[in-house]
């Protein structure tokens, strides 16, 4: 198996000191690199896997710093560490930007463990706070959910679960390029302006699931 790569940024030789146990735990299987900055990131050669920033370093331009690194890194899973609040404000602009796992406001064991889960397997995560806020902004979507075909709705839960869509038509038996008409379908029934929104508002249901 290929070793993974993951870049931690935005640490200080202090807060590095701190915060490597926790790298550690949660990346045991990784090569990891550390770099100062973030603008350092985009500067790294070779295959990136996951690229860990620290959320305070960004500050109130996280959106805009995120967007770039996201654009810069599109298949790279990005995950932000917070040791402090986030409020669902900012969470949305996180995901909005691109960020795949917000690491903070983790409040009991079941969302540490769902955190890790979607970590290790190239999911999505984001605190329940955050899902709360998006999901209630998103209410007058779940209607359009139900427009959906049973395979549209597959396609999008096996989207949200981080397959790709060589393996969904593997699995559904159909074309590549019907998984992708399907995906369009889904787009025009929900109103989302693009897949990566759907998947977000997909993660939000599917975690609103567990948690009934």
């Amino acid at each position: 198996m290929a070793q993974k790569n993951v870049v931690v940024a935005g640490y200080t030789k202090s807060a590095r000191y701190m915060i490597s146990p926790l790298i550690e735990k949660i990346y045991k299987s990784y090569t990891i690199v550390w770099l100062y900055t973030i603008n350092e990131i985009n500067s790294c050669e070779g295959t990136i896997d996951s690229i860990c920033i620290n959320l305070f370093s960004l500050g109130y331009d996280a959106k805009n710093m995120i967007g770039k690194i996201r654009k810069q890194h599109k298949h790279t899973q990005i995950v932000c560490i917070g040791n402090f609040y986030i409020s669902p404000y900012i969470g949305k602009h996180l995901v909005d930007s691109g960020t795949d796992i917000i690491y903070a406001n983790i409040e009991n064991d079941t969302e540490y463990s769902n955190m890790i889960f979607s970590l290790q397997n190239n999911l999505k995560y984001y605190p329940k706070n955050v899902r709360d806020f998006i999901n209630s902004e998103h209410d007058f979507m779940i209607p359009h959910l139900f427009k959906l075909s049973p395979k549209e709705k597959l396609n999008l839960e096996m989207s949200c679960d981080g397959k790709s869509s060589k393996e969904i038509a593997r699995f559904m038996n159909i074309k590549l390029c019907t998984v992708s008409t399907m995906r369009r379908n889904t787009l025009r029934k929900t109103g989302f302006e693009n897949w990566e929104k759907a998947l977000s508002y997909g993660i939000i249901c599917k975690f609103s699931k567990l948690e009934a």
